[in-house]
């Protein structure tokens, strides 16, 4: 069992945790995990768990009830079990005794990591003489495992316990995460990434901070996160601070400044719910097939013409949704068209295996695996005037994820902002109406469209299964 060393500190430290100190009624006794705190701490051999090895009580001098004995093997060790509160500097005291006229190394190991290796524990002037071997180590905070195990062929000395000494961590992250670099934003949120802090005990959390509030937070091993609550259509100054499982703090990182998409009245749509996906300078937000395929020009989502491809709004999957954008195609004869409950994942990432609609005139093809035709009577076009897909018209697409039926409205666009447009096309099947992306697609090369105001909103809380820009 593990014993603790009492000092006056230690029984206040005890009744502060509501635990009796040793030697009094109910005192925790013993092989599981305590509280390893800044007085020492000591632990039985004879209860931690062995392997090549025994309890004996055959030599004096011994504390506990009893000591461990090493059989004449390599590999055989003692493991204890010790939770420590913070995480920090320890020393590791383990009084042994070798009556031999060898040194009987062992391997000290932390979690599974090397604190010593093949460390010596020396002769003592007989097997009732006990001696102690020092060393230092990093606990985490909570849970550890301490071995040791011996590495000769006769085994390691005999060993009484195991004292730990703590210290409370205070060293604070000593680099300090990077500067964030933009991943994607929206009206209120911004995610942002950056490059790893180091602790001398392990960071075990990053805070997003966004002008002087903390606005998001993520585990340590996590270097991407996304700090929620900012402005509409309003800049922001996002850094980020490392914090370690002792609550040191690191000085902030470098300041990244993002400005929020305009949302609610910021729309020309009267939509309070509609979140805007682009911000007319970055494509901040959008994932593309190939990094030469779209761009941002004169405030407009550029597709280059490079080559056939797709552009993804990667911060939302989305079932049900509204979507309203403007488009027009610059150069190329072929209906621009947009994709929706596709998947990115392989092997339909070219087209994303979903439905696509060919906005303003409701063209249509249907990508999911095993289909790649026309879609016959699953889309309705609907009569109504040719729309010039070389100037700027309007769509509105609305998706029921439960019915399956998607809905595209367009028209074009001449000195106003808006237009009151018409119904072009209508999908239906229930099966294909799975969460997926919003996406953009160029055909072939030399094609260049240019899409811009676009808006989304999901799930969807203004007229449900409605459009919004018919004007009924």
């Amino acid at each position: 069992m593990r014993r603790r060393v009492t000092t006056f500190g230690t029984i206040l430290g005890l009744l502060l945790l509501g635990l009796p100190p040793v030697g009094s009624a109910g005192a925790a006794r013993g092989s599981g995990p305590a509280v390893a705190t800044s007085a020492p701490v000591e632990w039985q051999a004879e209860n931690a768990a062995l392997s090549q090895a025994g309890v004996f009580s055959n030599h004096a001098g011994f504390s506990g009830t009893g000591f461990v004995d090493y059989t004449n093997v390599t590999g055989g060790y003692v493991e204890w079990t010790v939770n420590a509160p913070d995480a920090g500097s320890q020393t590791l005291t383990f009084r042994y005794a070798n009556g031999t006229k060898a040194n009987r190394p062992m391997t000290i190991t932390v979690n599974g990591t090397a604190v010593a290796t093949k460390a010596a524990f020396n002769v003592t002037a007989n097997w009732d003489t006990w001696a102690d071997r020092t060393f230092t180590a990093t606990l985490s905070a909570g849970v550890n495992k301490i071995r040791a195990a011996a590495t000769g062929s006769s085994g390691g000395p005999n060993v009484d316990r195991l004292t730990v000494t703590g210290t409370t961590d205070t060293q604070a992250p000593g680099v300090v995460p990077g500067t964030p670099g933009k991943v994607g934003v929206t009206a209120t949120t911004a995610t942002v990434s950056w490059a790893a802090a180091t602790d001398n005990a392990g960071v075990d959390a990053y805070d997003l901070v966004a002008d002087g509030r903390t606005c998001g937070t993520v585990p340590g091993r996590t270097t991407t996160g996304t700090c929620t609550g900012l402005s509409p259509d309003a800049d922001a100054a996002i850094s980020v601070v490392a914090r370690d499982a002792s609550g040191n703090t690191s000085a902030p990182g470098g300041s990244l400044t993002v400005h929020t998409a305009p949302s609610g009245p910021g729309n020309p749509y009267g939509d309070p719910n509609l979140v805007s996906m682009f911000n007319g300078s970055t494509l901040d937000g959008w994932t593309q097939s190939r990094s030469d395929g779209w761009t941002v020009k004169d405030g407009a989502v550029h597709g280059t013409g490079a080559g056939r491809g797709w552009i993804y709004y990667s911060p939302r999957q989305v079932g049900s949704f509204r979507w309203i954008f403007n488009l027009r195609q610059v150069t190329g004869n072929h209906a621009p068209t947009v994709l929706i409950w596709g998947t990115t994942a392989q092997p339909y990432l070219d087209a994303l295996g979903g439905i696509q609609f060919q906005p303003p005139n409701g063209g249509h093809w249907d990508y999911r695996p095993g289909h790649n035709n026309g879609g016959g009577d699953l889309f309705t076009q609907y009569p109504h005037d040719k729309i010039d897909i070389h100037k700027w018209s309007q769509c509105e697409l609305i998706a029921n994820q439960e019915t399956g039926i998607a809905r595209m409205a367009c028209c074009p666009l001449t000195t106003a902002s808006t237009c009151k447009a018409v119904e072009v096309l209508r999908f239906k099947d229930k099966t294909a109406a799975r969460e997926g992306p919003l996406a953009i697609q160029i055909h072939n090369s030399g094609i260049q469209d240019e899409y811009k105001s676009l808006y989304v909103e999901s799930p969807v809380v203004m007229k449900p299964d409605e459009f919004i820009t018919t004007g009924s």
